[in-house]
């Protein structure tokens, strides 16, 4: 009974251990013409705008943007609780160890449909739809031990991307692979 115990916990261990790929937040079924192409990659500068007095300077693009049609379901990336829910977004933290969220995903441009505190499922649970702006900007930031610290969601070294949608079937981020299948298309 010990070794069938012990192989249980050694499994388990040895599978969350290589569990690095995140789901991707949009459906295909929910919206099959843009729900893969990213309009705006992480690190861009955006360049400033608004009017007074919602106004914002340049600034470092800390996250992607995903094209999504209006009303589309946006579900989260990992399992976890809503941390933060603004008029227009969702915060979900996963990973709760020695009180603090390991992982954070801020999904923004949306109209939440789940409450502050509510348990969220990898997925499945509907974090919302998408509003008139026609993109989801999709945030990462992962726990250092001292500070969060923003990642990539689709390359960094934190062994926690996303998963490329079904339609890729390499592993080039999706504007590029989209440039060079209309490239492709044109010869």
């Amino acid at each position: 009974m010990n070794l069938r115990y012990s192989f249980l916990i050694s499994f388990s261990f040895f599978i969350n251990l290589f569990i690095i790929a995140q789901t991707w937040p949009i459906r295909q079924a929910d919206d099959p013409d843009h729900f893969y192409i990213v309009n705006c990659e992480f690190g861009e500068i955006h360049p400033a705008g608004g009017l007074p007095p919602h106004s914002y300077p340049d600034h470092f693009h800390k996250a992607i943007d995903i094209n999504i049609e209006s009303n589309v379901a946006v579900r989260p990336i990992e399992s976890g609780s809503v941390i933060e829910k603004g008029s227009m977004s969702v915060t979900v933290g996963s990973y709760y160890v020695n009180e603090r969220w390991q992982r954070k995903t801020k999904y923004l441009h949306i109209i939440p449909e789940v409450n502050h505190g509510a348990q969220v499922i990898e997925n499945v649970t509907i974090l919302g739809r998408s509003n008139a702006d026609s993109h989801l900007h999709l945030e990462m930031s992962e726990w250092d031990g001292i500070q969060y610290v923003t990642v990539h969601p689709l390359e960094n070294n934190y062994n926690w991307n996303l998963t490329l949608p079904p339609c890729h079937a390499d592993a080039y981020p999706p504007q590029i692979n989209d440039i060079i299948v209309e490239e492709l298309k044109i010869k």
